[in-house]
């Protein structure tokens, strides 16, 4: 695999107890997840590295309207990075896609 598209990989070698991420998200890459059931959702923080500069958008459907924005900036060590989002109440799906410039890695997001 080259460095045009993502893939998941992890920090140290096979058989580490390392956590995996998302490497290599580029402008409108997107990472779906499924299904959550969701109760009164209203911020949204994701764990993101990389040599980038955009936001992260959330949607409950892959074609779907953002419902908000995660703005992230350059950073060569795990940041999180907040923002209020709104997730409608019951079983969703949660889409994540990148905008912006350069190469992010997406460790991990919290629904809070």
């Amino acid at each position: 695999m080259d460095s045009r598209f993502p893939k998941i990989t992890q920090d140290g070698k096979d058989g580490d107890e390392e956590v995996g991420y998302i490497q290599n998200m580029r402008d409108m890459a997107t990472a779906g997840f499924k299904y959550f059931d969701c109760k009164g959702i209203t911020k949204v923080a994701i764990k993101v590295r990389g040599y980038c500069r955009g936001e992260f958008e959330v949607k409950t459907s892959w074609d779907g309207k953002a419902l908000g924005t995660i703005p992230i900036g350059f950073s060569n060590i795990w940041k999180e990075y907040t923002a209020d989002i709104v997730i409608p109440d019951g079983v969703q799906a949660i889409y994540i896609t990148y905008r912006g410039e350069g190469s992010a890695s997406l460790k991990s997001f919290t629904l809070i």
